[in-house]
């Protein structure tokens, strides 16, 4: 992740996701830190799972 403040490059977006993991990002996260945590959990993941699997169609 690059020194750059999260909000200073920020983008509101909307997004469906099933209850259960939004339970489980609230559970995770603290509160008032969803979208923090969310972009955490995706700069990881795309950190760390080869780039041929990122483009494969679910």
């Amino acid at each position: 992740m690059e020194n750059v403040s999260f909000h200073s490059m920020a983008k509101r977006i909307n997004i469906i996701l099933p209850q259960d993991t939004v339970r489980t990002i609230d559970r995770l996260s603290l509160p008032g830190q969803r979208s923090r945590f969310i972009h955490r959990a995706v700069e990881h993941y795309v950190a760390t799972v080869p780039a041929r699997k990122l483009y494969r169609s679910a």
